[in-house]
């Protein structure tokens, strides 16, 4: 239960940091609450998911999935 408490809490911290950066980039109408949380967890979702791939396929191509990473944030960033 204490490291479940300390990695909810680091989670937390990471969620409001990208939060308030989301929040402080966006160009043109601002996105309600909770168009804005769930674009958090996408992108958190996102570099997690990386994190597991490069372990369990250390020889992906880095390039090609920086490309589509690229593409899926920038799709989630100008809706």
């Amino acid at each position: 239960p204490k490291i479940a408490e300390m990695v909810r809490a680091v989670d937390a911290k990471a969620r409001h940091g990208l939060r308030e950066t989301l929040r402080s980039g966006r160009r043109g109408s601002p996105w309600n609450e909770s168009d804005l949380d769930a674009r958090v967890e996408f992108i958190m979702a996102l570099f997690e998911g990386l994190t597991i791939r490069a372990v369990r396929h250390p020889d992906l191509d880095r390039a090609a999935v920086a490309r589509a990473f690229r593409a899926a944030l920038r799709a989630v960033l100008e809706d």
